[in-house]
């Protein structure tokens, strides 16, 4: 009964740690997603740049797109 009732406290820690383990993965992901989103914007809001200058330069020689 002993052994049993040892057995049952290891499988409730490790379930804990599971838990934990798992909250601690949730919480890394929302902030590389986070992460990623921003960088994600920056890289549209750069891309949309680009694309105005290249258009500018188009029309001040004469090309049209």
């Amino acid at each position: 009964a002993e052994e049993d009732a040892e057995i049952a406290q290891q499988v409730k820690e490790i379930q804990k740690s599971k838990q934990e383990n798992s909250e601690e993965q949730e919480e890394y992901e929302a902030r590389v997603t986070a992460q990623m989103t921003a960088a994600d914007y920056e890289a549209v809001e750069t891309l949309r740049a680009l694309q105005g200058a290249s258009k500018e330069r188009q029309r001040s020689v004469g090309l049209s797109s």
